[in-house]
């Protein structure tokens, strides 16, 4: 999954690396210029003096050690400034157009998973479910054990439409609000942009990880966040963490 500023919106995307993605990805890698052609060109260091080098013809990029210069290599043409970062430049753009590409495609079909999705909460065949999962859980939250259950909770989207019972669980709305801190809940909207800002104290950890666009800690098999608390398992002194070997 990489994270990506979707252009449409200005906000954080994070993207399946799907397999269209990743051959898509792979055919711009081999497009990368190989220098095949060279000129010795006279350039200009830092330090205002002048000396020889081959320079890719395609690309602008400066090929090799300087060259000694010599009487033959008086008349070498000059330096082509600013075509490397112009290469560069454009090659990021088609980066990011293939990522961009790949955002809008994976959008719609959240899109059309969601108008589905909602379709299938409202049929029959999910009322029949969800009562089975209330009748188990004796209308008891499964997440606290202590507040009434008002409504059932996807531990997983992998058998989507023809789940397993053992996937679904009954929950309260604090409960489920915990669940989805990403969604809006308390009035609040989650930060995923925060959560994932460098410096983060789970960076480096060996058990660090994702699970749906959260910050994940395996070792101890809940959010980070909670992890991090006081009491969570790891705490603010990070008792859990172990740096990546």
């Amino acid at each position: 999954m990489r994270r990506v500023i979707d252009q449409d919106t200005g906000k954080p995307y994070y993207l399946d690396y799907t397999d269209e993605l990743l051959k898509e990805l792979e055919a711009h890698r081999q497009t990368a210029c190989d220098h095949a052609q060279t000129e010795i060109r006279r350039r200009k260091n830092r330090g205002g003096a002048f000396l020889l080098q081959r320079q890719c013809i395609a690309c602008g990029a400066s090929v090799g050690s300087a060259i000694k210069q010599t009487a033959d290599l008086r008349d070498c043409g000059a330096w082509s400034e600013g075509q490397e970062e112009n290469h560069i430049a454009s090659r990021n753009a088609a980066l990011e157009a293939i990522y961009q590409k790949h955002v809008r495609k994976q959008k719609e079909h959240e899109g059309i998973f969601g108008r589905k999705y909602d379709t299938y909460l409202k049929s029959p065949e999910w009322q029949a479910k969800r009562t089975k999962v209330m009748e188990r859980a004796k209308g008891l939250c499964e997440g606290c054990l202590e507040r009434k259950a008002t409504q059932v909770h996807h531990r997983t989207y992998e058998h989507i439409f023809e789940e397993f019972m053992f996937e679904l669980v009954a929950v309260c709305d604090e409960c489920h609000a915990r669940l989805h801190p990403e969604k809006e809940g308390n009035g609040e909207t989650f930060d995923l942009e925060a959560e994932w800002h460098d410096g983060h104290p789970c960076d480096g950890c060996r058990h660090g990880g994702e699970e749906e666009n959260r910050r994940w800690c395996f070792i101890l098999d809940k959010l980070a966040a909670d992890a991090l608390v006081e009491g969570g398992g790891c705490g603010p002194n990070h008792d859990s963490f172990e740096e990546l070997r």
